[in-house]
């Protein structure tokens, strides 16, 4: 039995979900939901009456017996209706299907076994059932099962089939009818709500992986601001320091390998050097091609963001040469770096990134594209910010396009570690 329970859960899950997708709104794909559970719930039920009927009285019961089939194809029949997406047609089909069993039941038994009692479940379900857009389907279903209700209070006081113990026998189909009508709408209520709770779930849960999507995105504070109104996000930043690095010869490689072996290969590269950015509270900006762009003192303004930039640069040279010792490849970096004023923000309404502008960034950029294979190009800016805690050797006098003649350091190695005083901002 407790194999058996599981498959059957399965089972019911599946006929449920007929004529659902994924991209439906929540509101709507519960609404098929339901008009689903309603149908099998209906053939349950008529099939439980068919059963009753045929061992009570199968002689006198003959046509109740053979009327109640086919409801159950009516009932089937929405099911079939939603597996083909005829979401309306099956709401529809769940107004008429329903009331002609319980009308035909109330005829051939008398309105005394309280077949109507179910019109007051249907009449709950309305308004689980049909959505604004759908408002003429909830006059139409109200305005047949209300006249259905009253009509049988009226006029069907006398059954159509004679009954061997009348009075004793539409005692009992009344209680059964009773205790269903109050099984059935708990029942409905309770899958109604299951489906909110899982609907709810769900939310929660796409809502979280949003919020990680968003945070692996954009800065923290940038992403609250972006959440509280739709305003541009944009902050002027006097002292930053930018960091650009470039894998050389990268193209010429890419050309070797197929197009999973480069997206693996700078995935594991690009998945380092997010590690060691994270861990030294640095801001990953962008990549572009085989090209990393970080910065340091930004979105929040720190002390010591160029001390930890410098330090990124030296694990990234360190990360490289262990990648290049697992894989067997001679992979080289190109790194630049440099201090100053820049304006960071996120501009446009679709794909949105948080990026930097300004003539400091330009300048980091010509460090890294004018450096060598192997070393890590230092303008003055930061070498004036960090040689207290770093070991540089002097480059000399560069031309540096659109800036003219200026004079840049190759970051050796550290001196002291971060966490001591030693480096001017």
């Amino acid at each position: 039995m407790l194999v058996i329970m599981p498959d059957i859960r399965a089972f019911w899950r599946r006929q449920v979900l007929r004529g659902t997708r994924n991209s439906m709104d929540y509101p709507a794909r519960r609404r098929v939901i339901l008009v689903n559970q309603g149908a099998l719930l209906g053939i349950l039920i008529s099939l439980f009456y068919t059963l009753a009927a045929a061992t009570y009285s199968p002689r006198v019961l003959w046509p109740l017996i053979l009327f109640i089939p086919l409801e159950m194809a009516g009932f089937a029949l929405v099911l079939w209706l939603n597996k083909r997406y005829w979401h309306t047609a099956a709401r529809a089909a769940s107004i008429f299907v329903p009331a002609a069993l319980i009308v035909m039941a109330a005829w051939m038994l008398g309105n005394g076994v309280g077949a109507q009692l179910y019109f007051f479940v249907l009449w709950t379900v309305a308004f689980l059932l049909y959505s604004r857009e759908e408002r003429w389907l909830f006059l139409l279903a109200a305005s047949i099962w209300i006249g259905s209700y009253i009509w049988i209070q009226l006029s069907f006081g006398t059954p159509y089939l004679t009954l061997p113990e009348a009075e004793r026998f539409s005692a009992i189909v009344f209680t059964l009818n009773a205790i269903g009508s109050f099984a059935l709408l708990g029942a409905v209520l309770s899958l109604f709500y299951g489906e909110i709770r899982r609907t709810e779930t769900e939310l929660q849960r796409q809502y979280r992986l949003s919020e990680d999507l968003l945070a692996n995105i954009l800065p923290a504070r940038i992403a609250e601001q972006l959440k509280d109104g739709p305003e541009t996000v944009a902050q002027g930043f006097s002292n930053v320091t930018l960091l650009f690095a470039d894998i050389v010869g990268f193209t010429r490689l890419a050309e070797k390998l197929s197009p999973r072996e480069v997206v693996d290969l700078l995935n594991q590269i690009f998945s380092r050097f997010d590690l060691l950015t994270e861990r030294l509270g640095l801001e990953k900006i962008k990549t572009i091609g085989d090209e990393y762009m970080l910065a340091g003192g930004l979105p929040e303004p720190r002390r010591g963001h160029a001390a930890a930039v410098a330090e990124a640069a030296l694990q990234m040279m360190e990360a490289i040469e262990t990648i290049n010792r697992k894989t067997g490849r001679n992979l080289d970096l190109r790194i630049g770096i440099h201090s100053g004023e820049v304006v960071a923000g996120v501009i446009g309404s679709r794909k949105f990134s948080y990026d930097v502008w300004g003539d400091t960034v330009n300048t980091a950029s010509r460090m890294q594209s004018q450096s060598v294979p192997g070393r890590i190009q230092v303008s003055q800016a930061a070498y004036e910010r960090l040689q207290h805690a770093f070991e540089f050797k002097p480059r000399g006098s560069l031309r540096v396009r659109g800036k003219g003649r200026m004079k840049t350091w190759y970051l050796e190695a550290r001196k002291v570690e971060l966490d001591e005083p030693a480096v001017s901002e």
